[in-house]
């Protein structure tokens, strides 16, 4: 279907948008250690 195939499209395309494994994976790092100096508290306000 052209929608399914809109869909795959346009996620290969954020998968290519570039940046490495590495850097991804220093950016969690970074975001978890900032969790974690916040008190690791997930908070849903509704």
């Amino acid at each position: 279907m052209k929608i399914s195939q809109d869909i795959r499209r346009d996620a290969q395309a954020q998968n290519d948008a570039g940046g490495s494994l590495a850097e991804a994976e220093a950016g969690m790092s970074e975001m978890s250690a900032k969790f974690r100096a916040g008190g690791s508290v997930v908070e849903v306000k509704l």
